[in-house]
């Protein structure tokens, strides 16, 4: 197999402790082009016990329109009252509530005791009144979240967005909203949105929060707000590797298409992927899909990968996957690598079962099926004998049945967030996957 060889990080400035780059396959097929796949696996340093954190600055921006009335909004307020409680005295906060105006609850302040006494009473305060202004509500936690901008580089910013409905004043479209969250995840602001009960629009929060490079969840059950939260801050706080990009450099004739849901840009030489921030022990795949040449016997493609942070590029070698392209009998009898095919079967679940929710939701439950009909006929040629593909395709088969006819909202919502989960490489929950129990 083309496998790069894998490089262990003893020093305490590289945030990445090893790096791997795969391939399904080692060799092409000469005189036409072959699609190949590539996992690109990154592994976070484990944080130190007793090393100090970076201060977090947190700008929780909380929906109060009239469907978060009665027990939506307690929970809510317990929530972020849960949080305010596990921030020291270093962190900085904001409270921001908005309907069709915007309040700020709780200006940008110290994490001190009396700060946060004075914000939780102030939290109960809130109720629930008017439409649903989530770019002002947003942004309104973004200005917060600036005006720290003297206090140096070392915090974590974050901004969490808490909903139960639709944007319905000003912009309001996933790509509107995606707009303006790039911004700020340009000025080391990440965004994370947690999305209550059946009513808000996933395709907007989920793109939020790939462009904001934070994470989406589905709160199903409004009591499940405090915990989630929770969980949320304590991937703020185990953060380890920060702004980190991946960049891919093929050679000639060499295309390549991103599978994992993260932002990329084609530079012109290379594709550069935004990962985002890394928690502490945290595994991550990226994979990606590279179209080789129709070259000569004998040719080598090949495709080159970097990893960066924030500061630049890290104390890693320089990677390389390539490939051999081969007689047809040598092509077709060789082996393939089951550990890049298996996640490369679940990213392409996870792709799949999105188009397929968006067509259901649209009433085209012949278009669903076929979407998934397509995938496992992928599938059944993906990787023949992979007991992990074929539970991937079970699961996509029943999915098949119910999305081909009417189905609940709720239900979509748990499609969406399992398959938005699966290109992100995160768990059923939206968190990251760690490479040990928490």
């Amino acid at each position: 197999m083309a496998k790069s060889k894998e490089k262990i990080i003893k020093s305490d400035i590289c945030p990445v402790a090893a790096v791997t780059v795969d391939t399904d396959r080692a060799l092409g097929r000469a005189g036409n082009r072959s699609r190949r796949y590539l996992k690109v696996s990154l592994q976070a340093v484990v944080a130190e016990e007793r090393k100090q954190r970076p201060p977090l600055h947190i700008a929780l921006v909380i929906d109060r329109s009239g469907s978060m009335g009665g027990p939506k909004m307690a929970l809510a307020q317990q929530a972020v009252n849960a949080v305010l409680a596990n921030l020291q005295s270093t962190d900085y906060f904001a409270v921001i509530a908005f309907d069709d105006r915007i309040e700020v609850v709780t200006a940008l302040s110290p994490a001190t005791g009396p700060n946060v006494r004075a914000a939780c009473q102030a939290v109960q305060a809130i109720d629930a009144r008017g439409s649903t202004a989530i770019a002002d509500g947003y942004l309104s936690g973004v200005q917060q979240l600036l005006r720290a901008a003297d206090l140096g580089d070392d915090a974590l910013r974050r901004v969490v967005l808490v909903t139960d409905g639709q944007a319905n004043i000003g912009p309001r479209s996933p790509a509107e909203l995606s707009a303006i969250v790039g911004p700020a995840r340009g000025q080391s602001i990440s965004t994370s949105c947690l999305g209550i009960g059946d009513d808000f629009n996933e395709e907007l929060l989920a793109a939020m929060a790939v462009a904001g490079g934070g994470q989406f969840y589905f709160v199903s059950d409004p009591s499940l707000l405090p915990r989630i939260l929770l969980a949320e801050l304590g991937e703020a706080l185990s953060v380890v590797a920060r702004g980190i990009a991946v960049d891919l450099c093929p050679s000639p004739g060499v295309r390549l298409e991103v599978l994992s849901n993260y932002p990329a840009q084609w530079t012109g030489t290379q594709l550069h992927l935004e990962v985002g921030d890394l928690v502490s022990d945290q595994e991550l795949d990226l994979l990606i899909a590279a179209l080789l040449p129709a070259g000569q016997h004998g040719e080598t493609p090949s495709v080159e990968v970097t990893v960066s942070d924030r500061e630049g590029p890290l104390e890693l070698p320089v990677f390389t996957a390539h490939w051999r392209l081969t007689d047809s009998a040598s092509n077709d009898t060789q082996p393939r690598d089951l550990h890049v095919l298996e996640p490369v079967a679940v990213a392409l679940a996870g792709a799949a079962t999105l188009a397929a929710v968006r067509a259901n939701r649209e009433g085209d439950f012949l278009h669903a099926r076929a979407t998934l009909d397509e995938l496992l006929v992928t599938l059944g040629h993906l990787a023949p004998g992979s007991s992990a593909v074929e539970a991937v395709r079970q699961k996509i088969v029943q999915l098949r049945e119910e999305l081909s006819q009417q189905t609940t909202e709720r239900s979509r919502k748990e499609h969406h967030m399992m398959g938005s989960s699966l290109l992100r490489d995160k768990d059923e929950q939206g968190l990251s996957r760690r490479s040990r129990p928490r």
